[in-house]
């Protein structure tokens, strides 16, 4: 199972890939905008096939 999670971290915004339910990469960006970029670049990385979905969105 893979998961990308999108976060709020204080000013900032933190995007933690899980392969598996542990920890792979994680980096923080400026802005939501930004974070949001990579996590559409992470899902066309993801194995084939798989199907995401925002499971809690902030908006």
């Amino acid at each position: 199972m893979y998961e990308i999670v999108l976060e709020r971290n204080g000013p900032k915004w933190q995007v933690t890939y899980l392969m598996h339910g542990e920890r792979h990469a994680c980096i923080g960006f400026e802005s939501e905008a930004e974070a949001r970029r990579d996590v559409e670049y992470l899902m066309t990385r993801g194995p084939a096939g798989q199907q995401w979905y925002e499971a809690a969105p902030d908006r």
